[in-house]
This record gives structure tokens, C-alpha cells and sequence, in this order.
């Protein structure tokens, strides 16, 4: 989560900085369909959400492998019902 989730905000950011950019100038009157900075930040936003969700993922599966080891090495207290 540390690497990938902080790239993914600022490839996310910087691509909502540029969408927001270009929607300044479209609601100015000027065309943006032909640019290829819609294309970057729209791809930089895509790119952004899809490293940051590796990232949680990332974190949640290392988070349950270290929560699966931690509960095998717990020392037993006493056993209930035992049918010797």
C-alpha cells in the first residue's frame, strides 16, 4: 500500500488536475475532443484507481497472512471436551 497506494494518488491527482484544466477551457468555449492531454489525464485517473486498489489489495492479503500466522503459534489454554 505504501508504494503503489501513493503512486496511485498522484497519478490520480495529476490526472484530475489536467481533466480539470481542460474543463476550465471547455466550459470557456474551446474544443478539447482533438487534445491529447484528455487522453494523459483520463489515463493517468484509470492508471491511479488501478495501482492504488493493488496497493489495499496488497495490504489486505498481508495483513491476513500475518494474522493466519499469528493465530498458529497460540499457546493452548485448556481443552474442552476432550473424549479421552
Amino acid at each position: 500500500m505504501h508504494l503503489f497506494g501513493l503512486l496511485g494518488l498522484m497519478f490520480s491527482f495529476f490526472g484530475t488536475l489536467i481533466c480539470g484544466y481542460l474543463s476550465v477551457l471547455w466550459f470557456q468555449g474551446e474544443p478539447i475532443g482533438a487534445r491529447p492531454l484528455l487522453l494523459l489525464g483520463v489515463l493517468l485517473i484509470l492508471v491511479g484507481v488501478q495501482s492504488f486498489s493493488i496497493g489495499l489489495l496488497g495490504e489486505f492479503m498481508t495483513f491476513q497472512y500475518h494474522r493466519k500466522h499469528e493465530q498458529e503459534h497460540l499457546p493452548i489454554r485448556e481443552v474442552v471436551g476432550d473424549p479421552r
